[in-house]
């Protein structure tokens, strides 16, 4: 078991969050509740489903994982 003095030396551990922005030219179409996407750098067609959260924010589902998008202010 360790002493008040030892836990007192503990140092605080920092931690470091970074967002990435990324900008990507993508051609696409919607078809009900499905986007299908083609990337002109790495050209196939990718079929996710979305949706808007009441937020506004647009939500992709491509394969269970989820990504938030939303729009520059």
């Amino acid at each position: 078991m360790k002493t008040k003095r030892e836990l007192s030396r503990r140092k605080p551990k920092l931690f470091l969050v970074t967002f990435t922005v990324l900008v990507m030219n993508i051609v696409y179409e919607v078809s009900g509740d499905q986007i299908i996407t083609d990337q002109p750098s790495n050209p196939q067609k990718e079929i996710s489903k979305f949706y808007f959260e009441p937020s506004g924010i647009l939500v992709v589902d491509h394969q269970g994982e989820k990504t938030r998008i939303m729009r520059e202010p």
